[in-house]
């Protein structure tokens, strides 16, 4: 099917909340992904289409391969960390989305436009040592001056959200964001 007789469905897909398309924050609208919104259908094609056999052959062996299922928790992470966490987390950021150019990706970015900050987050659905950590804060620290905006003013904040951080006390103490499902509980409740 050519490209753009596939528009119609997707923007079908869209208008019935199935799919949603994400563009890179400051990036162009060109450039965008579609993503299953629907988390039902998104399971389905992640785990019971590719097995359905099996499972319609009630075969009790079947388990999830525990990296396929390990990456759907981190995507579910991420998406749940930018759409119900950083609200609680940085209330002051109006503008809030996933950042990618060529190879290189940040999972979160949070803006305040008033204030000319900008907060740069990754999300691992892993348990990090400090030693991680910190070499995902580097990479980070990386990745952003590739970022342009308001590059020459703007004011930097890094940051993690992980399922468990260890060291996180000590990361804070360095001007680092560090939280994870420990501080999101408190954070929620």
């Amino acid at each position: 099917m050519e490209a753009r007789q596939i528009y119609p469905y997707l923007e079908n897909l869209i208008r019935l909340g199935f799919l949603e398309r994400r563009v890179s924050l400051f990036g162009t609208s060109k450039k965008g992904i579609y993503l299953i919104k629907d988390h039902i259908f998104d399971f389905w094609f992640n785990f019971v289409s590719a097995n359905k056999e099996a499972i319609e052959r009630e075969n009790s062996s079947l388990t999830p391969n525990p990296e396929a299922l390990a990456m759907y928790f981190a995507k579910k992470f991420e998406l749940f960390a930018e759409k119900e966490l950083l609200p609680t987390l940085l209330p002051q950021s109006r503008l809030t989305g996933r950042w990618w150019h060529k190879t290189e990706e940040i999972d979160i970015l949070a803006v305040n436009e008033p204030e000319n900050s900008i907060t740069f987050l990754e999300c691992k659905w892993r348990i990090l040592t400090r030693s991680a950590a910190e070499n995902f804060l580097k990479a980070l620290r990386e990745k952003a001056s590739i970022v342009q905006w308001q590059n020459e003013t703007r004011t930097e904040t890094f940051g993690l959200l992980a399922r468990k951080i260890e060291g996180k006390k000590a990361l804070r103490e360095k001007g680092y964001l560090a939280f994870d499902l420990e501080d999101f509980e408190k954070a929620l409740s």
